[in-house]
């Protein structure tokens, strides 16, 4: 199988239709002078960086996916080497790795980050009753659970010693809602209100939307942006059911530390 075969497996499963607007133009292959290649192995990663094409070259990884996209300039410009990224993309290129990016495409896709991030809430969640359609990031599930609880079950989850709590606090929880990634908008307080949940769990919160959510009587969970690397299972998962053998990254490129 070549490279170009997995990608375009990829493309079938979150066809860059479905992408957002805003980052519809950085979706596909960073690095594609090897798609014609023999495909070894894949890896997931939230963000690109040294150290994780250091544990692709350590993994005979020939194909990252990564979630972020980087606008680079085009490698054949002098524009390139000036670039912040550029000698992390000389080493792809050297390694003879494609990087192939999936960003807001992965996110509402079938079997994507938000379905995945969902599922390790609500274990009835079923991928293919879901509903997958370009900037559909919001997941909603039932909770009836002390919120003292429901928090200590968010911290296990996202493996954080610490979340913000903002808005309107509330001692029980019913119903819950969450995007992945930058969902703190305030369209998206009122996104969790027009569905009547009690708490909206989300990363990099804007301070107006604290004020949309008091207004609201919604509480807010603000947990790091980062939480997407949790939906990576399930890709890895059905790739490798499919023989494309696939691993998730280990390396956690959260440029932020709580101290």
């Amino acid at each position: 199988m070549k490279i170009s075969e997995v990608i375009r497996i990829l493309d079938n499963l979150y066809p860059k239709d479905i992408a957002s607007d805003f980052d519809a133009k950085v979706i596909g292959d960073f690095t594609c002078f090897y798609n014609d290649y023999d495909f070894k192995k894949a890896m997931i990663c939230l963000d690109i960086t040294d150290e994780v094409i250091n544990e692709a070259i350590t993994n005979d990884v020939n194909l990252i996916i990564v979630h972020h996209p980087i606008d680079i300039p085009d490698p054949g410009t002098s524009n390139f080497f000036l670039f912040p990224f550029s000698t992390i993309f000389e080493k792809s290129f050297k390694n003879k790795i494609t990087v192939y990016c999936m960003h807001t495409n992965y996110d509402v896709g079938r079997y994507g980050i938000c379905d995945s991030i969902v599922k390790l809430f609500n274990r009835k969640f079923d991928f293919e009753k879901s509903e997958n359609y370009k900037n559909y990031f919001m997941r909603t599930f039932i909770v009836n659970q002390p919120t003292e609880l429901f928090i200590k079950k968010v911290k296990k989850i996202f493996k954080c010693n610490k979340v913000i709590l903002k808005g309107v606090y509330k001692d029980f929880i019913n119903k819950a809602s969450i995007i992945a990634g930058s969902g703190g908008h305030d369209y998206d307080v009122c996104k969790a209100y027009e569905n009547k949940v009690d708490v909206h769990i989300t990363g990099e919160i804007k301070h107006v939307s604290v004020l949309y959510a008091s207004y609201s009587n919604i509480m807010l969970i603000e947990v790091p942006h980062n939480i997407e690397r949790f939906g990576f299972y399930k890709l890895a998962e059905l790739l490798n059911k499919m023989n494309i053998p696939t691993i998730e990254s280990r390396i956690d490129t959260s440029p932020y530390k709580i101290v």
